[in-house]
């Protein structure tokens, strides 16, 4: 949350040229990164193996309510999900629209020689 904010170049706001694939690989690092942190800090926190350990862990866990603090990072790997989805589809969108104009500058192109090649005969 304290990660400074990065100043976009204007170029990121137009339409065609300014799509970026990174926004969803960088989302998909963090949850990457977040479920690495997460699954690390519960393996540390087991130690497996003697009773007296798992005794203490349970305790630690009840105290400390882990549940909780686990259910909140689903909750925010969730929100990253959802937004990775979001800049997927602002991403196939554009380049449906980008795919779309080329189309219609072909069929422009092919109908102005159709028409010049029919004017010189």
């Amino acid at each position: 949350y304290e990660r400074k904010v990065k100043r976009q170049k204007i170029s990121t706001y137009l339409p065609f040229v300014g799509m970026r694939k990174t926004t969803t690989l960088d989302l998909g690092r963090l949850k990457v990164d977040i479920s690495v942190i997460v699954e690390r800090l519960e393996n540390n926190i087991k130690l497996t193996g003697e009773a007296y350990y798992s005794e203490i862990y349970s305790t630690l866990a009840n105290k400390l309510d882990l549940k909780k603090w686990k259910d909140a990072l689903n909750n925010k790997l969730e929100i990253l999900a959802d937004l990775q989805e979001v800049y997927q589809n602002l991403i196939n969108t554009t380049r449906e629209d980008l795919l779309s104009v080329l189309v219609i500058i072909l069929i422009f192109i092919e109908l102005v020689v159709g028409i010049l090649s029919y004017i010189k005969v």
